[in-house]
């Protein structure tokens, strides 16, 4: 069953530092771990490799790449030659609905990622890997609240990334317009938020909250 979230009336959806799973959000088998550092952890079953399919993105729009650990350049992102180096450049772009954004596996970037703008009914944004070798890693800044962070924005599809850091949330997805369609989280590892004790409901390694 695809992971669609609609919220009707106000919810909230936690994955609290002592580790838990958004079971219905992520459906292929799921791990939690806490080994001093908490791990929420999804991975998708059988042969399907996110990089090499994408059925629920449609859609003919752009490419983006990042490649933190590139030297210093000037690049457009759209190619793997001339890829984005850190998420600043990232931050500040709007994507539209088709677009797809690739971080390069191996890489470690540093502060928080919050690309801008929504997909659409017929194609949505997507948030992924391209290349060999483990997730890309997103490490939250100090001062950071989240390591990965949309608001008010719909339709993305968002996997194989590795999030970590933020001192209230690792994944935050929020908003103040009311229903968010089409928001699927899928084969990530979040983990080491460093908030401390939790003491009310919205904190955690992932929450969806209106």
């Amino acid at each position: 069953m695809s992971s669609l979230l609609e919220r009707r009336k106000i919810s909230v959806f936690l994955c609290f530092v002592s580790a838990c799973v958004l079971s219905w959000l992520i459906p292929d088998r799921s791990l939690a771990e806490t080994h001093g550092s908490a791990i929420a952890k999804s991975e998708s079953g059988g042969a399907r490799t996110s990089e090499a399919k994408a059925t629920e993105h449609a859609g003919a729009g752009s490419e983006y790449y990042v490649d933190c650990g590139l030297p210093e350049t000037k690049g457009g992102g759209r190619s793997p030659a001339t890829a984005w180096r850190a998420l600043d450049e990232v931050n500040s772009h709007t994507f539209s609905p088709g677009d797809v954004i690739y971080l390069k596996r191996g890489t470690v970037c540093h502060g928080m990622l919050w690309p801008k703008g929504s997909g659409s009914a017929s194609a949505s944004i997507r948030l992924s890997a391209y290349g060999k070798g483990p997730r890309p890693q997103v490490i939250a800044n100090k001062g950071d609240e989240e390591a990965f962070k949309l608001f008010d924005q719909e339709y993305w599809d968002v996997d194989s990334i590795e999030f970590a850091g933020g001192t209230i949330f690792g994944v935050f997805v929020s908003g103040q317009r009311g229903i968010l369609h089409h928001i699927h989280i899928r084969n990530l590892v979040v983990h080491d938020v460093h908030g401390g004790e939790v003491k009310h409901k919205e904190s955690g390694l992932v929450v969806i909250s209106p």
